[in-house]
């Protein structure tokens, strides 16, 4: 293994382990969005957005080259609350190595009827993205997306939070699919829910020194969806989560809204009475 390669492992391993080490259980923020951005070769250069009590994070680093380094790196990463949105992308050519990484964190109330006594919360998170393959018998991308769920004392994971996926090369979409199942007091329930993700490129030289392509982008996007039983509503700390998302509540027809509603339909009513009338009118006529 290169050196090269040995630095862009250690940076990835410390990326996907950061929410477990710093979090290891509910964080005492009741919500987060962050947002980081590396690339290193001779020259470090992160960007870091977001933080408790943050509902939106981007981290880039712009293209990085120099540093007496062949090529170039560039990370980029965003965190949003309100969509659902994890997005990530480690792009390199040549000497560098580049990872991002983007987290949420929110903690959630559950709501449904009062003799309610357990709750079935199914998170998804689904993820479109590209990758290099190998190149010369070594890796060129990894990726990692994780859900952790704390509740009542528990903690629920998805099956390989601790696993970095080598990049293949080409197109993958998967789901990450987190449901869990928690006790419920007359009907009410609350849990801290953290969604992760980290993509990691890194270059190599061939064998006349002209750089190669290591790029991990998981910008197409990681979104996050989520399924309650019928009957069952939430609420979020930060008063955002997913309002902007597909699996947000529909919403409420206020008063206004309503009586427009009575209006046309009673308008509609009225317009084909009238024409009944007219009908019957043109037949005895003739």
């Amino acid at each position: 293994m290169t050196c090269i390669e040995r630095v862009t492992r250690a940076i990835g391993l410390l990326g996907v382990a950061l929410v477990m080490i710093l979090h290891p259980g509910p964080a005492d923020a009741a919500f987060l969005a962050s947002a980081n951005g590396k690339v290193v070769c001779g020259t470090v250069t992160s960007y870091d957005n977001g933080g408790p009590g943050s509902a939106f994070a981007t981290g880039t680093t712009g293209e990085v080259t120099g540093g007496g380094c062949t090529g170039f790196g560039l990370a980029d990463s965003l965190a949003q609350v309100s969509k659902g949105v994890l997005l990530a992308k480690g792009d390199t050519n040549g000497d560098f190595v580049a990872s991002a990484s983007a987290t949420i964190i929110e903690t959630i109330h559950l709501f449904g009827p009062t003799n309610a006594t357990q709750v079935t919360d199914t998170y998804d998170m689904a993820i479109h993205g590209t990758t290099t393959g190998r190149f010369n018998d070594a890796s060129t991308s990894e990726w990692n997306a994780c859900i952790v769920a704390f509740s009542g004392g528990a903690t629920f994971t998805t099956p390989d939070c601790l696993t970095k996926h080598e990049g293949t090369g080409g197109e993958f979409n998967l789901h990450e699919v987190l449901a869990l199942s928690i006790p419920a007091v007359h009907g009410q329930a609350t849990l801290q829910v953290q969604f992760s993700l980290l993509a990691e490129g890194f270059g190599t030289l061939d064998d006349f020194g002209d750089p190669v392509p290591g790029t991990a982008d998981l910008e197409n996007t990681a979104l996050i969806t989520q399924t309650l039983p019928e009957g069952w509503t939430f609420t979020s700390d930060s008063g955002v989560f997913l309002t902007e998302s597909p699996s947000g509540p529909p919403p409420v027809p206020g008063p206004a809204s309503i009586v427009l509603l009575a209006c046309a339909v009673a308008g509609l009513v009225s317009l084909r009475g009238g024409q009944s009338i007219r009908k019957h009118s043109q037949a005895h006529r003739s």
